[in-house]
């Protein structure tokens, strides 16, 4: 039996933000039917970095190429690998925990539980992040490797965001070893597992954004 799931959040009120405790979108109501309109259209204040969202490497560099350059082809994964890891506040990955990723892996999704804080103060304060050293390790020895995903709000760590521009630098550097790695943030994996086989990351397609908010879709099989 094949299942399908949503690995990404909703968009709406209250979602949680890098370095707070939630943001109240403002929404505006162009046309309504209670007020007479043929139709309803809604227009919406959205940040690039606002809930499930990929960071390209346009991020931290002026000069490299947006992600619509990006063919249809790249945000099809076959080849996922959920990295399962108990770690707590504040804690920074390194490089050793990707040692059991396989060679021909396209997508990292790791999972440590760290979602369950959202909603919560220390969800935008006290997230776990990544190291610099393991997204270079990354780069360097696992060249299929096109995305990292994670189910905190940030690589990161709010508590060390020196450490956490280096860890994005590391993996998005247009001039670094191999090919930039994306970063996927702010993803809801509480019903990936092992049996993930597929994933679909669909982003907000706005040619002048650095990153976009998505909606992710996994297939697990049995």
């Amino acid at each position: 039996m094949t299942k399908y799931c949503f690995l990404s959040h909703e968009i709406k009120d209250n979602m949680p933000e890098y370095g707070g405790e939630g943001i109240v979108l403002k929404h505006t109501a162009n046309k309504a039917v209670s007020r007479g309109d043929s139709c309803n259209i809604i227009s919406t204040e959205l940040s690039s970095h606002l809930g499930t969202h990929i960071d390209c490497p346009r991020h931290f560099f002026d000069k490299a190429g947006a992600f619509t350059e990006y063919p249809a082809e790249f945000w099809v994964f076959n080849r996922p690998f959920l990295l399962n890891l108990d770690i707590n506040e504040d804690e920074i990955i390194g490089k050793d925990v990707f040692s059991a990723v396989p060679d021909d892996t396209d997508i990292i999704l790791i999972k440590t539980g760290f979602q369950k804080f959202r909603g919560q103060k220390k969800y935008g304060f006290n997230n776990p992040g990544i190291s610099a050293e393991a997204a270079i390790w990354l780069r360097e020895n696992k060249p299929k490797v096109k995305v990292v995903g994670i189910d905190f709000i940030s690589i990161s760590p709010y508590q060390d965001r020196q450490a956490g521009r280096q860890a994005h630098k590391a993996f998005l550097d247009p001039n670094g070893k191999n090919k930039p790695i994306l970063i996927l943030e702010d993803m809801n994996l509480a019903e990936a597992n092992n049996k993930l086989s597929d994933v679909w990351v669909f982003p907000l397609r706005v040619s002048s954004w650095d990153s976009s908010p998505c909606t992710v879709i996994g297939r697990v099989k049995d």
